[in-house]
């Protein structure tokens, strides 16, 4: 029986998961779904679809474990899974339902006009509605979960280069539309109660055999 996995590195939970240690795998589904969660609530703004593809993205990850490489980040494959989880669920349908405010950090928010207002999980929320899909996407991965330029580019599928003009573009694109007075229809805007956290989906996900990779 294995014990405290939490000084363990992502890359050797991963080995041991592909080894057959089911609390390895345990313990990346506990450092990491609470953040796919977000990302995936970034995508649909609709709670529901966003735990389903959570769920979906753990089980996705169980069965492909072995195509993981341990010299590369374990986040920017598994936000890569999550990412491609949320494409194919809308080509089978369209974003729908409320928007879903993805529960923010205090720190971290893009751009400085983000950082200095109290209303920054409207302002996310904003951000969501103003910019594509793709901007929404290297900002949140960039100052919520912090990862690397060349992280965010295995996740987006581009190069180093085009991830930071895309990231450029969408801060500057924000910074515009919060300072044209766009901005003022997150007065109109009501905040409901954050979003309970997300069940736990590890064995939900793992027992399902009947799927496949």
């Amino acid at each position: 029986m294995e014990h405290d996995l939490a000084p363990i590195a992502d890359h050797e939970l991963a080995r041991r998961t592909r080894a057959g240690s089911i609390s390895a795998f345990e313990e990346l589904v506990r450092r990491y779904e609470d953040r796919v969660f977000r990302l995936t609530a970034g995508f649909t703004r609709n709670e529901a679809d966003a735990r389903e593809l959570t769920q979906d993205t753990f089980l996705k990850a169980f069965q492909s474990i072995g195509q993981f490489q341990g010299e590369k980040s374990f986040a920017a494959w598994i936000f890569t899974i999550a990412r491609r989880k949320c494409i194919d669920h809308f080509r089978v349908q369209p974003p729908n339902g409320e928007s879903l405010d993805p529960e923010t950090p205090g720190t971290g928010n893009p751009a400085e006009v983000l950082t200095e207002r109290e209303d920054g999980d409207n302002l996310w929320k904003f951000a969501r509605r103003s910019l594509s899909g793709d901007e929404f996407q290297v900002l949140w991965l960039k100052y919520m979960e912090g990862l690397s330029f060349d992280e965010i580019a295995q996740v987006l599928g581009k190069s180093r280069t085009s991830t930071k003009v895309l990231a450029f573009r969408a801060r500057r694109s924000l910074a515009r539309k919060l300072a044209h007075g766009d901005a003022a229809r997150l007065d109109r805007d009501i905040r409901g109660p954050r979003s309970s956290p997300v069940p736990k989906i590890f064995n939900s996900a793992i027992n399902r055999k009947e799927a496949h990779p």
